[in-house]
């Protein structure tokens, strides 16, 4: 992260080219000092800390020389850079009382900080914060067609993007995968169109959120 980071941001280091992977190991520190495991995703190094960093707390990150990629060149030089960490949030369904329900966010302790995140006619049914807190994934209602899709929105940004496409069916209940890229969730189909044949069992259906589809192609995905 650059600037602001939540406390639960993974540290990644993105290199240009294929590396040496060996050559790194243990060469990313924060400063205060963070004990933390290193893994690779692509040509990504990635520090995950074992413990939420501290809100308030400004760290340094240091990448230290001496990694070598896979065609032999060097890091010859320490790389640096610092982030703060901002106050944690609470993400939550309301009004409990009343209808549609849909996602607000709060700062704890703080008055007046709550904020609604989503404005959904027809309800959230459910919502899964990512390991990293950037992305809140939801189930949304048709109130139409009495299904429910799931979506992913970007609490950085505000974008909102679309992950299924389940005209007689109902997705809900998504859940992250620890490195935030795939989502597993629950669908029932309902049949509705074929004759004789009822709802479907419970099944466990996964997206991988690293492939940009349109909904024309979800769409097609669904029919087969």
């Amino acid at each position: 992260p650059l600037g602001v980071a939540r406390a639960t941001a993974p540290i990644k280091i993105q290199f240009s080219e294929a590396m040496e992977r060996e050559t790194l190991q243990g060469r990313i520190t924060l400063d205060p000092a963070v004990e933390g495991t290193q893994y690779w995703s692509g040509n990504t190094l990635i520090f995950q800390p074992n413990a939420a960093l501290m809100p308030g707390t400004d760290y340094t990150v240091t990448l230290a020389a001496g990694g070598r990629s896979r065609s032999g060149r060097e890091v010859l030089a320490e790389y640096q850079f610092s982030f703060s960490v901002r106050q944690p949030e609470v993400a939550y369904l309301a009004p409990a009382d009343g209808v549609p329900i849909n996602i607000w966010i709060a700062t704890p302790g703080v008055e007046g900080s709550e904020r609604q995140l989503t404005f959904s006619p027809g309800g959230i049914y459910d919502f899964a914060v990512s390991p990293d807190g950037q992305y809140i994934a939801f189930s949304e209602t048709n109130p139409s067609a009495s299904t429910e899709d799931i979506k992913v929105i970007d609490l950085e940004t505000g974008s909102l993007r679309q992950v299924t496409n389940c005209a007689d069916a109902s997705c809900t209940n998504p859940v992250w995968r620890p490195d935030g890229q795939v989502l597993a969730y629950e669908r029932v189909d309902f049949n509705t169109g074929i004759e004789g044949v009822g709802i479907s069992p419970t099944r466990v259906w996964l997206i991988d959120l690293t492939q940009e589809r349109d909904l024309e192609t979800l769409r097609q995905e669904c029919a087969e």
